[in-house]
């Protein structure tokens, strides 16, 4: 016990951080719509993330997770979403998914699923397609179940690796996310993900992102065009 303890103790501590910028779909210059600044601190397998979208100081939506480094899965997913007022956390908890969901001026609503097996969510994406990727290039598509926190549900997606392209003299990884329903399809545009060549960062994303944007005084879905940086 003295031994794991002590290991415990001495386990290093990592920080990180980067940001991004988000514009819309089809602009990769230009005004920007709101920035993402992330943080990840890193003890031992765990790690605690932190990502905030911004439009300036203020922070309309923040992300917090708990992520393992080893099994690439997320214990913990806090989601504050100031634009509309709604609140989310899922706890994972043996092989149960506990959620729940509260919007200002309504009851609060709950609920459990039994686990999946390859649960994804944003802030354990990159880590889940790291640990399948020689999976991914063998089979070159594979199923995730992918938490639509807002819904208390998931939602299966195809990822698909598209292969290695060459920018700016660097090695990029390929990727592209398609829901696999029929109807949802016509209504959501295929997400493109691009990584680095050890897949350690992300480069850039195309496509649904967690912030809304205002149109007419009502928020709505926002598609975009983001690309990240690191410090």
């Amino acid at each position: 016990m003295k031994k794991i303890i002590l290991m415990t103790l001495l386990a290093p501590i990592f920080s990180y951080a980067y940001y991004a910028e988000v514009r819309p779909l089809g602009k990769t210059s230009g005004a920007i719509l709101y920035r993402l600044d992330a943080s990840e601190l890193k003890k031992g397998d765990i790690t605690e993330v932190t990502a905030q979208f911004k439009s300036g100081d203020k922070v309309e939506m923040e992300e917090k997770a708990t992520v393992n480094e080893t099994t690439a899965e997320f214990s913990k997913y806090e989601i504050t979403q100031n634009q509309t007022k709604e609140k989310g956390l899922i706890e994972i908890v043996g092989d149960v998914v506990k959620m729940k969901y509260d919007i200002e001026g309504k009851p609060s609503q709950s609920k459990e699923i039994k686990k999946p097996k390859d649960l994804v969510a944003p802030a354990n994406f990159d880590r889940w397609l790291k640990k399948n990727f020689a999976e991914l290039k063998k089979e070159k598509s594979l199923t995730i179940d992918f938490l639509v926190w807002d819904r208390l549900d998931t939602y299966k997606f195809k990822v698909t690796y598209l292969g290695e392209e060459k920018k700016n003299g660097s090695t990029i990884q390929k990727f592209k996310m398609n829901i696999n329903n029929f109807m949802l399809a016509a209504f959501i545009t295929p997400i493109e993900i691009d990584m680095n060549e050890d897949l350690s960062q992300l480069v850039s994303f195309r496509g649904r992102v967690a912030v809304k944007i205002k149109k007419d005084d009502k928020f709505e879905n926002l598609d975009a065009d983001v690309k990240y940086f690191y410090k």
